[in-house]
């Protein structure tokens, strides 16, 4: 029911639960949802969860941009602070007024990301209608995300804080170290990075072979083994972009140009990489995580449910109406009509009514069964019936043993044969048995094969509009399981992927930042390039090259990780809740799309920073500094 307005759903069924007494169960669609995903799940806030997690990894990636943003800033100042430093001010002194202005920064983007967070969850609101209930603004929760952005400002500050503060007074009367001074990683920290990616590998192999706690041990191996490969990115990056600029340099001088720059500062360009790197990385992770879920769970369900779909009318015959208007279904390549009649088992058994203390439904697949059903009813002959293992177990009977069906006087004697193909409860025989046990059995089911499991939510929903014209029957099968289980994933891959779309977008802004930071590092020589008769688009063309290589190269290592790290967690979670073999799955499309976007964003990144230098005087820039 909709709720009018003036009241909360939640109001309206305290009223109701009033009304029908204290043992009623009233929920609201809020609180079914909830019940519905936790019953999938195991967990019931799990988007509240993935909210925190990746509010996390967007924290992480925007103080990796911090720390490159600041360190290229206070490297521009280093005369600045060396002045200082030759005037008086103390190291402490230097650093605490750096720190306050990392502080100040911090504290004005948090209160206007807050500000823009409310200002779209009003919108959002509005335009899907929950504001009729109000909006609710948690102000204090607000004030600690802001205050927490802040302190995170200056932690990520810190670092080249520490580094800029140690300037010694002398500085400020040396010329200013160039860009192209490359810092290169201690052999200390590439040990490390290759043992804590070695251990981390190691407790990732050794969890998968566990037989408990195998997602606990694979997540924390998994965990090291990224923290070490993003260490390592500042060894393999490098070559890499090195190797990127190979490839463009054929395209002429300003490709050269886009691509020699890059190498003239591997750090700050293994930096800017590597936030891209975890964004994107995280991203197909989920994709690949998730597609390698869906078709393991796929594939169990159809070892479970070998037939796709199955209508059941408990009380009568299914109409020959909804028969035509399932074969008919978009997604359904064939179907087949069952027969069912409740008989009685047992020699003593004698059945006059349906029913009996000791009694099993019987069904008989008729025309087309071959054809729904791949595998299972090959065994089933005149003088079998095929029965799950857990009805056998039931009914105390064991596979080869003799069953007897007793129907209106009729009896028959078969051989049980264990198979997944029969519902709990039912035992199923050949057409040739039910002719002579009820031949005028009513068609009480139909089975049917659907055509791309992949599209099984759009095949049960026209499934389920066929079943209107007939209520009270009864859809079941493996494909509405796996219809049900698409849904969980494909939301909570879409909030997932729209978290993590965040960071990217972060990381994105980053090499943008990076570039403005550049432009006015290399002022002086951009403008000798125009100078020397190159044109502003070309100038522009040469800043997005750098951008795309950046974006290129953090994407596709993104994508390398990501197929590794959604492997592993698809194969553990597998593993855990033993749903058979595992079957992996990469979203070829779906990846393709993450690389292309990365790439278009880069060179989208590059507008502005192109921009800049293309409009600068040649013969202004020349004479400043």
């Amino acid at each position: 029911m909709r709720v009018g307005a003036g009241s909360t759903p939640d109001q309206v069924a305290d009223r109701i639960r009033t009304l029908l007494g204290p043992d009623s169960q009233v929920q609201t669609a809020v609180a079914a949802r909830a019940e519905a995903l936790t019953a999938t799940t195991g967990v019931r806030d799990v988007f509240g969860y993935l909210v925190l997690i990746f509010s996390a990894i967007a924290l992480l990636v925007g103080s990796m941009i911090i720390i490159n943003t600041l360190g290229i800033i206070l490297g521009a100042r280093q005369r600045e602070i060396g002045l200082l430093r030759a005037v008086g001010a103390s190291t402490a002194q230097v650093r605490r007024r750096l720190l306050a202005e990392a502080w100040l920064v911090g504290l004005i983007g948090s209160a206007a990301g807050v500000l823009l967070g409310v200002a779209v969850a009003a919108i959002g609101s509005t335009l899907t209608g929950a504001t009729r209930f109000g909006l609710v603004v948690p102000y204090g929760r607000l004030l600690l995300v802001a205050a927490g952005g802040a302190t995170v400002t200056v932690l990520a500050a810190l670092v080249p804080v520490l580094r800029a503060s140690r300037v010694a007074p002398l500085a400020a009367l040396r010329p200013l170290a160039g860009p192209e001074q490359a810092r290169r990683g201690s052999r200390h920290r590439l040990v490390a990075s290759v043992l804590t990616a070695l251990l981390g590998a190691g407790l990732a192999i050794a969890g998968l072979q566990q037989a408990t706690g195998i997602v606990r041990l694979t997540v924390v191996g998994a965990f090291l083994l990224a923290l070490g490969v993003l260490v390592l990115a500042g060894w393999f990056v490098p070559p890499l972009l090195r190797l990127a600029g190979r490839g463009v340099r054929r395209a002429g001088p300003i490709a050269r140009l886009g691509a020699t720059n890059l190498a003239r500062n591997p750090g700050r360009a293994t930096a800017t990489c590597t936030a891209l790197m975890l964004a994107v990385g995280l991203i197909v992770t989920l994709q690949v995580g998730a597609a390698s879920l869906r078709s393991t769970s796929a594939a169990a369900l159809d070892q479970q449910f070998p037939v796709d779909v199955t209508v059941t009318n408990p009380s009568g015959p299914v109409s020959r109406t909804v028969q035509t208007a399932v074969a008919a279904t978009p997604g359904i390549t064939a179907t087949a009509p069952v027969r069912i009649v409740t008989a009685g088992i047992g020699p003593a058994a004698e059945v006059q009514d349906g029913s009996d203390a000791r009694s099993v439904q019987v069904a008989a697949p008729g025309e087309g069964a071959d054809r729904v059903v791949a595998a299972g009813l090959d065994r089933l002959t005149d003088g079998t019936a095929l029965a799950h293992p857990h009805t056998m177990s039931e009914l105390g009977l064991a596979a080869g043993a003799p069953l007897v069906l007793r129907y209106n006087g009729v009896q028959r004697r078969l051989v049980l044969v264990a198979s997944d193909v029969p519902d709990l409860a039912v035992v199923v025989v050949s057409g040739a048995v039910m002719d002579e046990l009820a031949p005028t059995a009513p068609t009480a089911a139909v089975w049917a094969a659907a055509a791309d499991p992949s599209r099984a939510a759009e095949t049960i929903a026209g499934v389920r509009k066929a079943l209107v014209a007939q209520p009270g029957l009864v859809l079941a099968g493996s494909l509405p399981q796996v219809a049900a289980l698409d849904g969980v994933l494909r939301t909570v891959l879409d909030v997932a992927t729209g978290l993590l779309g965040v960071a990217a977008l972060i990381a994105l802004l980053g090499v943008g930042n990076t570039l403005s930071l550049s432009v006015l590092e290399r002022g002086r020589e951009s403008a000798l390039l125009r100078a020397l008769g190159l044109e502003r688009r070309r100038l522009r063309g040469m800043l997005m090259v750098e951008a795309v290589l950046l974006a290129l190269v953090g994407a596709v290592v993104g994508v390398a990780a990501g197929l590794v790290f959604g492997s592993l967690g698809a194969t553990a979670l597998a593993r855990e809740t033993h749903l058979g073999p595992v079957h992996l799955s990469v979203p070829l499309a779906a990846v393709a799309v993450v690389v292309l976007l990365s790439v278009l964003a880069g060179a989208l990144a590059s507008v502005l920073p192109g921009r800049r230098a293309a409009l600068s005087s040649p013969s202004i820039a020349l004479t400043a500094g």
